[in-house]
């Protein structure tokens, strides 16, 4: 990644994006190409990036070549890079933590920068429309509420097993309020998995306003 001339503060840019669902290709495989603009260039000056992800917590940046370098990835190169893909994603946190520690893996630096989106501030308004004339429930309002919080940092494993334990839920239940699986809040509490996207500010709300805050 380093021939790109991209930083963290561009790649942490970049997961936000596609974290929001902006991905320019999915590749198959757990493999995903994505642009990343060049500091002063704009997107025509955008290096390419290809990212192994499971759309969730994991963000493997595998490769970046600028459009000048190459076109395109061929079929076999793909095949290499989906089988990257699958084997870091089976990794659990220790291994992870076991190569960071090693070197072989480079932790990005996730900036905490809060901007403003248009986008989101309409949305919203129009949601609280919606909601004042009975067409969604409290709970779906709490919901746009949560999408339009763009400042909220991640939660670790003792928190989100304390804001549970503290919501006097069950795992079931607790997994069933913000539409997730049983696995996933199991593997949140142990540190395998963490909360992003929408989940991940339910979670923060909850934490912050209780639990009627999204019933």
């Amino acid at each position: 990644m380093k021939k790109t001339g991209l930083v963290d503060a561009d790649l942490s840019q970049s997961v936000t994006e596609m974290e929001a669902g902006l991905i320019d290709a999915d590749l198959g495989g757990h493999v995903v190409k994505k642009r990343v603009a060049l500091p002063g260039h704009g997107k025509r000056g955008s290096a390419r990036t290809i990212v192994a992800t499971n759309k969730g917590d994991r963000w493997y940046f595998i490769f970046g070549f600028d459009k000048n370098e190459r076109a395109n990835i061929d079929r076999h190169e793909l095949r290499a890079l989906q089988e990257l893909a699958s084997d870091l994603l089976a990794q659990d946190a220790a291994a992870i933590a076991a190569v960071l520690k090693a070197g072989e893996l480079v932790e990005i630096a996730m900036t905490k920068k809060i901007r403003e989106s248009r986008i989101l501030a309409e949305v919203r308004e129009t949601a609280v429309g919606l909601h004042h004339a009975g067409m969604i429930s409290k709970r779906r309002m709490h919901e746009y509420d949560a999408l339009s919080d763009l400042a909220v940092p991640a939660i670790g494993a003792s928190k989100i097993k304390s804001i549970r334990e503290n919501s006097k839920l069950s795992q079931a239940v607790f997994a069933a309020v913000l539409n997730t699986s049983i696995s996933t809040v199991q593997k949140w509490e142990i540190g395998e998995k963490k909360p992003s996207g929408p989940s991940l500010k339910l979670l923060s709300l909850i934490d912050r306003k209780g639990l009627e805050a999204v019933l």
